[in-house]
């Protein structure tokens, strides 16, 4: 039996670096093996290379596993052209885990017998996606069940579901032959968030669209994740010419309105031609886009592994002494303590039942929840087990995933007046100072409603190259941008700089002397005009 092991090394190293050779010879079935690291640091190409290298040596095969369509086309791609086909089987847990009926036993098709090694990739997807999901579990269940299989989870965030597999490994260590106190053997490689330029929290239900035209008219491009397909679309529907729409091939009412050949091709070229790539977190993990001129990513994604997956699409080379070659700004839609309570509360709703029937057992339950019906039950946490005698059962992933959830935003809300910001600024390695309860001096910003109104107001001017000539024309402009100091609003064009500075926006008014024909007459003027700063 492998000895269990939690190896960490520095955030620059790469998995292949970490794990040798004679380690993964050590490795059985008996043990998951758990690869925790983010983007950029070689967890497929340990498993194209070091793991082909040694299945292919034992005459075994591997199976790879992802959760996302789009991904698995990208990969099969990448395993075609490297003549690895031969061992490496990839499939979507969607379709392993449909190859077992609730009745029979496996289908000839991904067996799980059939492979020495089974790969789960993104295995956050087991929590993560039982949010919305209410078979994760299946898969969860055919993999650590099975007694021939090495079984090798990867992920950036696969917390929620390392916990449960302690559990697993406790609960089931007699079948198991193994002992009670067993642990997953565990490779860490410590995320490097310094690829984030800037990071920026916004509110305003319109920043993506203002953003957008900022985007066009600078001529650089952008990645827009939206968790709702709706809103992707009907953002997509604005910016048409510019842009191309992803969402999930399972979506009956927006997949059609996908361009296919141009995701394919974004998927074989690794990059895209239009301005704006707006899609849904169908593309949240192994989907790579390596474009330079991809210069922001801007996030709408409620689910926080969901969106450091996200943020992980726009793939940034790196040097040699493994830093990033570049960096990207990246703007993330923020959650107010209030909504953050909100959630807390439709969260306990919702599992309330559940917890009631994992304490108490189905004759109780029914005695408190007389109509309770699982089959209209929206949270889908518990169902009916047709494979025993159609009982009750509580789904383990879906309920640790919602108990998970509202211990965080409790811990976010915990934190300050802007809970969820401080989190994840904290989360990404960025530095913060209270005062009086605000944040005065940070390395992040909190873009609170008037910073887009400003933003692009200033970004309107600047393109068209507005010249604000007499008073009038200046006390417009005043008016529109509202820009307070100590509750009165600015007018100068020095008063109105600094506020913009404090505000962390890229434009300032430039004041030039020039002589004008002003009723006939040549007059000294000052003009006014908007130039970007960056």
């Amino acid at each position: 039996m492998a000895t269990n092991t939690n190896k960490k090394v520095s955030k620059n190293k790469r998995v292949s670096e970490l794990i040798t050779k004679e380690e993964v010879k050590t490795w059985t079935p008996d043990v998951p093996v758990i690869i925790e690291a983010g983007t950029g640091v070689g967890k497929s190409y340990f498993i194209k290379n070091t793991l082909y290298d040694i299945a292919k040596e034992e005459g075994q095969k591997i199976l790879f596993l992802i959760h996302r369509r789009k991904c698995v086309d990208q990969f099969i791609m990448e395993i075609e052209a490297d003549g690895k086909d031969d061992v490496i089987d990839i499939a979507t847990y969607q379709k392993f885990s449909a190859h077992k009926s609730i009745f029979s036993d496996f289908d000839e098709e991904y067996n799980p017998y059939d492979y020495a090694y089974i790969v789960s990739d993104e295995y956050h997807y087991f929590t993560e996606d039982a949010k919305f999901n209410d078979s994760t579990d299946i898969a969860y269940d055919m993999i650590m069940s099975c007694p021939t299989a090495v079984k090798i989870f990867m992920s950036a965030t696969g917390e929620n579901i390392e916990s449960y597999m302690r559990d697993y490994l406790n609960e089931n260590a007699e079948n198991l032959g193994i002992s009670p106190d067993t642990k997953p053997i565990k490779y860490r490689i410590p995320t490097n968030w310094s690829f984030i330029n800037q990071l920026y929290f916004f509110y305003r239900e319109d920043a993506f669209e203002r953003k957008a035209e900022e985007v066009i008219a600078k001529g650089t491009k952008a990645i827009f994740f939206l968790e709702s397909a709706k809103k992707a679309y009907e953002l997509y529907k604005k910016f048409a010419d510019n842009a191309i729409f992803c969402c999930s091939e399972s979506n009956k009412e927006y997949a059609k309105y996908m361009d296919k050949n141009k995701l394919n091709q974004m998927l074989e070229n690794e990059k895209f031609d239009e301005n704006l790539l707006i899609t849904t977190a169908c593309l949240d993990a192994g989907v790579n886009i390596k474009d330079k001129d991809v210069k922001e990513v801007m996030l709408d994604i409620s689910d926080l592994g969901s969106l450091i997956q996200c943020m992980g699409r726009r793939r940034i080379a790196r040097k040699t002494n493994g830093a990033y070659a570049e960096k990207i700004d990246v703007y993330i839609r923020a959650k107010t303590n209030e909504q953050l309570g909100g959630m807390i509360t439709q969260m306990k709703k919702e599992i309330e039942p559940a917890q009631f029937l994992d304490f108490n057992g189905e004759d109780e339950f029914y005695k408190q929840y007389p109509r309770f019906n699982a089959n209209v039950d929206k949270s889908g946490i518990i169902y009916t087990d047709r494979k025993q005698g159609n009982h009750l059962k509580v789904n383990q992933l879906m309920l640790r995933k919602r108990e998970s959830d509202i211990k965080l935003c409790t811990e976010m809300i915990n934190l300050s007046e802007y809970g969820y910001c401080t989190y994840l600024a904290d989360k990404f390695g960025r530095k913060h100072k209270y005062k009086r309860g605000e944040i005065i001096r940070m390395r992040y910003e909190i873009y609170k409603p008037e910073y887009f109104d400003t933003m692009f107001t200033l970004a309107r001017y600047a393109e068209e190259k507005t010249e604000f000539c007499d008073k009038s024309q200046k006390d417009k402009l005043v008016q529109e941008l509202s820009l307070k100091k100590n509750g009165r609003i600015v007018k100068t064009a020095k008063t109105i700089n600094e506020r913009l500075v404090a505000m962390g926006i890229p434009f300032q008014i430039q004041e030039t002397r020039t002589k004008r024909k002003i009723d006939g007459c040549s007059k000294d003027v000052r003009i006014w005009k908007i130039v970007r700063t960056k």
